[in-house]
Formats: structure tokens, sequence, C-alpha cells
């Protein structure tokens, strides 16, 4: 009778009563326990010890001129001297000493839930794959979103467990710092959506990413721990037009939190985080604005769009663990969900790169602007071209029997062009070029809204380069793919590093600078060179060659196709 609400557990969820069974033991429970006494003990005794003390008395120093950050009287270098009451006891402002380990506790949560929970769900995906069971899963009669939430909320649940044991000494530490109950609330529902973001992530990267091990999961939470960390190490704020990264971390909410306290934090006491008493705070929430409209102006604002933000990659994750989790061998997403995701995501990121130009514009301002939007889209462009590209057997499978399958088809169907931008199996080059033409597009029409002393010709001349490399880049992936060695991806994920890091690399060890080689760098790497060293004739030949190169590549793809398609008995046939 006791354990009626196991069975209805396993009737809703048996993959989620596997994970709870597997982990919830009484060794497992006592450890999470006494780590989480133990840490908060740890934590409260490290910040109670900052509190000021009586001076020796043999010291020389008087006592009026004991100073602290906790203290109430005069500051000094941003140090307050320590008053005393009537019974002779430093006054304390406590508050702020409640503040600081709220804040303490705010990046410590934000950074250790995502990272933990991301090595936890792909270290378990990767030795369910290494024992073989993996694939008895993905054969389970229930529906591919069961399995998943099991996981997802099965796997970690120490980790939620660990938790809620925090949570007691957060809110309190919150609450007596005086920050808003609706704004803290707030926090909780924000990094709850972020840590669904990265475990919807980690549970994607564990699902199709083989042959690494173990090394797989520090891969994966390594990515997320540097990614979170360079956030709170700039204060959760992120220059644009990389605000549509930097609204995934949880601390994005944290400059309202203090200002809410009504407080004066003295700066570089643990955060260079303002508050309501420094003006700093308008610069910095204002800046969180998407076109002209400040959603950072307020807490509502900036709660509404991280969540949205959150909510939409999450989206898109789901759809290509639903794709590719029963079926490792195609495509993480497909080419008409790729058009979808790069229009998204061209509009998130050139709102928060569309700003308000000064009334003393440097002409550079723009170009450098452009630049970095470029190498979000670098960044874009690597993912789509790792989710798009097929592999060998496929690659073959579509060059063998694409006539037949056609044959089958609407008419309006038949065309090789249909098939390249649509199908499932094809080559991804032409789809990775109408993405690209997606994305050219929006930051064309950016670049002709630059204000007039901004050079134009040469945001033009860079987008071209870039789009240029881009498309090599994609046909050196498919190229690669289509090797007969076992770890193709290996190959493809070496060969574009190597074409990315290696030319700039010996260009800087030979030091040929920019300046001296201009069409060299715009041919190579477009995103380290103002195009305005090089002449118009240099950039025209450096685009030149690019699409030259290009189309070597190309040759060479459909040469390989052709063969790959070729039938395995026509050479037998032929002989005879």
């Amino acid at each position: 009778m006791t354990f009626d609400w196991l069975d209805r557990l396993g009737d809703w969820n048996p993959q989620l009563l596997r994970e709870l069974k597997g982990r919830l033991k009484p060794r497992n429970l006592l450890i999470t326990l006494a780590i989480a006494l133990l840490g908060q003990f740890l934590l409260v005794m490290s910040f109670y010890n900052q509190l000021p003390a009586e001076p020796p008395l043999r010291s020389l120093v008087t006592q009026n001129s004991v100073t602290s950050y906790y203290c109430t009287g005069p500051q000094t270098y941003g140090v307050s001297e320590c008053l005393r009451d009537a019974a002779g006891n430093f006054m304390i402002n406590w508050p702020f000493w409640w503040l600081k380990i709220f804040v303490c506790l705010c990046v410590l949560i934000s950074i250790a839930l995502p990272v933990v929970g991301t090595y936890l769900l792909i270290s378990d995906l990767s030795r369910e794959e290494n024992r073989g069971t993996l694939n008895f899963i993905r054969l389970s009669p229930r529906s591919t979103q069961s399995l998943l939430s099991g996981k997802l909320l099965g796997v970690p649940v120490l980790l939620y467990l660990l938790g809620a044991l925090v949570l007691p000494l957060h809110g309190w530490a919150g609450l007596a710092a005086q920050v808003s109950p609706s704004l803290l609330l707030s926090f909780y529902v924000n990094l709850a959506a972020c840590c669904l973001c990265f475990y919807s992530a980690a549970l994607l990267y564990g699902s199709v990413s083989t042959g690494l091990g173990g090394f797989q999961a520090w891969l994966g939470s390594g990515v997320v721990l540097a990614f979170l960390s360079v956030l709170a190490a700039k204060g959760s704020v992120v220059d644009p037009p990389l605000y549509g990264l930097g609204l995934l971390s949880p601390l994005v909410m944290l400059p309202h939190l203090i200002a809410s306290t009504g407080l004066e934090v003295i700066p570089n006491v643990y955060l260079q985080v303002p508050t309501a008493a420094n003006p700093a705070l308008n610069s910095v929430v204002e800046g969180l604005r998407w076109f002209h409209w400040f959603f950072g102006a307020s807490a509502a604002g900036t709660v509404g769009l991280t969540l949205l933000n959150a909510g939409l990659w999450t989206y898109w994750l789901w759809q290509a663990l639903l794709r590719c989790f029963r079926n490792p061998g195609v495509t993480i997403l497909s080419k008409t969900q790729s058009y979808w995701l790069t229009a998204w995501l061209q509009g998130l990121n050139l709102g928060f790169a569309v700003r308000h130009w000064p009334s003393g514009l440097n002409a550079q301002q723009p170009l450098s602007a452009l630049q970095g939007f470029l190498f979000l889209q670098l960044l874009l462009f690597l993912g789509l071209i790792a989710v798009l590209s097929p592999q060998r057997q496929a690659l073959q499978d579509w060059a063998r029997y694409r006539h037949s399958h056609s044959e089958t088809q609407v008419p309006r169907r038949r065309s090789l062009l249909w098939d390249l931008l649509w199908g499932e199996k094809s080559p991804a080059l032409v789809a990775i070029a109408l993405n690209l033409a997606i994305a050219a597009a929006t930051i064309a029409v950016w670049i002709l809204a630059w204000p007039p002393l901004a050079n134009r010709a040469e945001g033009f001349c860079l987008l071209l380069a870039f789009a240029g490399l881009i498309l090599i880049y994609a046909a050196l992936t498919q190229l690669l793919l289509l090797l007969k060695a076992r770890k193709r991806s290996l190959w493809a994920v070496g060969g574009v590093g190597a074409a990315l890091v290696l030319p700039p690399l010996v260009l800087g060890v030979l030091s040929v600078s920019a300046l001296e080689a201009p069409g060299v760098y715009l041919f190579l790497a477009p995103l380290l060179v103002d195009p305005a060293y090089a002449a118009a004739s240099t950039a025209g030949l450096a685009v030149l060659g690019q699409w030259l190169v290009l189309s070597l590549l190309s040759v060479q793809l459909a040469r390989q196709l052709r063969q790959a398609g070729a039938s395995a008995s026509k050479p037998l046939l032929a002989t005879h």
C-alpha cells in the first residue's frame, strides 16, 4: 500500500522511475545532504569572519579607526568607518552583509546547476551508449517526449535535491537584504528556464555525439562552464550583438535584484554590478534593447525577454531531439527547420546589433559592430554545417536512388534544385547557401541603414568575403564526410577547424600583418582585417579567389557523388 505512488509513477513515466530507483539511495541522499549543509555552513562562516572585530589590546590603532565594508560610518576610499552603539558594539549594515551572501549564492547556483546537470545528462547517455542500453530505450513503445522527460527529471534528481536544500538560505538572504519578493521569484523562474535550455542541449549533444567516450561529458560541461563564467565575470552584461547569448544566463536579472534593495553597493565588493544608487545601472539595463524597445529598463521587460529567449531555444532543441533521438543517422535538423531557425536568429540578434549612432560618429564604429555580428554568424553557420551535412551512407543512397524516388513525386518536385533545397539526404551546400542568403539579406538592410559617415562599401565587401568563406567550409565538410574513413566526422571537424585556425596562425607566425597583405587576410580570415586597407581591385581579387576555390570544391563534390551513386554491380556487368 505504501508503494502505490511508485506504481502510479511507473505507469506515468517508466523511464523516470528507472532513473529515480538507480539514484535515490540512502548513501547518495546522505552525501547530498552533507554537501549542502557543509557548503552553506562554510559560506556563512566565511562571510561572518569578514565582519569587523575588536583590535588587539596592544595595538596602537584606536577603537574609532576600525574600518570595514559592513560598517555604517563615513566612507573613505570605499570603506566605511565602524561606529559603535550605546552598548559599545559595532553597528553593522546587516542588509548589505546578507546581500553579499545572496549575490554569492546567485552566482554559484547560476553556474553550478547548468554545468553539473549538463555533465550528468551527457555522462548518463554516454554510459547508456557504451553498455548498449540506449538502443533499447530508443526501441521503447513509449513516446520520445516521455523517455526524454524521464531522463531530464530523473538523471539530475540529486542535483535538484541539492538546489532545494540551498533554496532556504538563498531565499532568506535575499529577503534579509530587502530584495523584492516578486523579483526573487522571477529569478527562480528564469533559473529554471535557463537550466531547461542547457539540459535540453545536453540531451541533444549526448544523443548525437559518439566516439568520444567519457570525454564528451567533460567537453560539453566545460563549454557551458566557460560560457557562464565569462558572463559572470562581465557582471552579466554582454556587448551587442551578443545579448542573444547573454540572455541565457540567469545572472542577467542580478542588477534588478540588487537595485530593488535600495542599498548603495560599493563597486568592486564582489561583482561590478551597479544599483539604484549608482547611475551606471541605467547604462547597463537600458543597453538591453531590441531595435528601439528598451526591455532592460524594467525588471518585467528583462524577465519577459529572457523567458522568451530561453523558451525559443528550448523549442528548437526539442525539435532536433524529437527528430534524431530515435534515428541518430538523420541530420539533426531538416533543411526547412534550418531556414526558420536562421530567420529567427537573424531577427533576434540584428535587433540587439542595431543601435543609435552618436553624432560624433567614428567611421570605424559600424564596421567594428559588423565584425562582431559576423563573428556570431560564424558560430551559427558552423553549427548549421554540422547539423545539416548528411553522412556518406545517406549521400550514397541519395545519389543512387534520387531518380527512382523522384518518379513517384509530383512534377514540381522532380528538379534537382528542389531536392537540394528540401531533400532529407541531399548535400547541404545549397541549403547552407539559402541560409546564408537569408542572413545576408538582413545584414545588407542593416548596412544600408548606417549613417552617411559610415563606409557601406567596406561593409558589403566584408559581407561578401564572409559568405564565400562559409560556403568553402560547407563544401569542404561535405567532401570530408564522403571519405571512406571510419572517423569521417572527426575528419570533417579537424579539416574545418584547420581551415579556420591555421591561416591566421601561420600569417601571425610569419609576421604578415593585415596592413601589409589585406587581400590575403580578406581571402583567408575576413573578420581579422579592415577592408579599408585593401584597394577595390585587391578586394575583388580576394572575393573572386574564394569563389574559384568554391567552384573547384563543388566540381569535386559532384564528381564524388556520381562515383558514390554508381551501382556496385555496374563494373561487374561492364566486364561481360
